[in-house]
């Protein structure tokens, strides 16, 4: 099977939280890498995700460390647009 991996940069203006950590992420910039599969069988090439990773800083000191975490993407989307929103008053 064939299979790709992209990598984009997401930047969060506010600090924020996921489902998948229980912890409130700072904002900032964070790589995110997708896993996908091509699509057999049809007529046209397409792509199916199959994982999502995000890279957090480190818990140590050391900032050029990053700890990988699995997330949903469509959760990560949605992240990203209500960071987007303006703040409520």
């Amino acid at each position: 099977m064939l299979s790709r991996t992209t990598q984009r940069t997401v930047t969060f203006d506010r600090p924020f939280r996921l489902a998948e950590i229980d912890e409130m992420l700072p904002a900032g910039d964070y790589t995110v890498e997708t896993d996908e599969d091509i699509i057999q069988g049809i007529s046209f090439v397409a792509w199916r995700r199959v994982n999502t990773i995000m890279h957090l800083p480190s818990v140590t000191h050391n900032k050029s460390l990053t700890r990988p975490l699995s997330v949903d993407a469509d959760r990560l989307e949605e992240a990203l647009r209500q960071d987007k929103l303006p703040p409520l008053s």
